[in-house]
C-alpha cells in the first residue's frame, strides 16, 4: 500500500529532521531494522499493524491507519537514558502533521501517540548491554 510507504517516509523525515532528537542521536534512525554495526543510540521504528476505512470508487480506500512501533536503543543497560531518547521522539511524532509525494500522488499523514506501550527491556546479549524503551503510535494517512 502507498499509505503505508507514505506514512513511514513521513516518521522518518519527522524523526531526522527533529533537531532535539538529532542531539541525541545523530542521524541514526531506522525501519525495520538498525545495521549490525549501527552506532548507539538510534531509533528503529517498524510496522506493528495496520487497518483501513474503505469504501468504493477507485482505490477503495478512504484511510489507512498504520500502527507503528518506535524503539529506542542504548548500547548500556540504562532505561532512563533510553526514556530521555524515546521522549525525544516522543515529542517530534506526536500531532506531527505533513504531506508526503510519492510518484504523482500526494498523501496527508497526521501521527497521534497511542496508549499503551510495548516491554521494556535491558541486560546483557552476548556479553554486550543493551537497553530499549519503546511506545506505540498511528498514523492515519489518507490521498490528498
Amino acid at each position: 500500500m502507498r499509505e503505508i510507504d507514505a506514512a513511514s517516509k513521513h516518521l522518518y523525515d519527522t524523526l531526522t529532521g527533529d533537531t532535539a532528537l538529532a542531539a541525541l542521536i545523530g542521524d541514526r534512525v531506522y525501519e525495520r531494522e538498525a545495521p549490525a554495526d549501527a552506532t548507539y543510540p538510534f531509533i528503529v521504528f517498524s510496522l506493528y499493524t495496520s487497518s483501513s476505512l474503505k469504501a468504493g470508487g477507485k482505490s477503495g480506500r478512504l484511510l489507512v491507519y498504520p500502527r507503528w512501533l518506535v524503539y529506542a536503543f542504548l548500547d548500556r543497560n540504562d532505561l532512563p537514558a533510553a526514556r530521555e531518547v524515546l521522549s525525544a521522539a516522543d515529542d517530534a511524532l506526536t500531532d506531527s502533521t505533513g504531506t508526503v509525494t510519492l510518484g504523482s500522488e500526494t498523501y496527508y499523514v497526521q501521527t497521534v501517540a497511542q496508549d499503551g506501550s510495548p516491554p521494556e527491556s535491558g541486560g546483557t546479549v552476548d556479553g554486550n548491554e543493551y537497553c530499549r524503551a519503546g511506545a506505540f503510535y498511528t498514523s492515519p494517512v489518507h490521498s490528498v
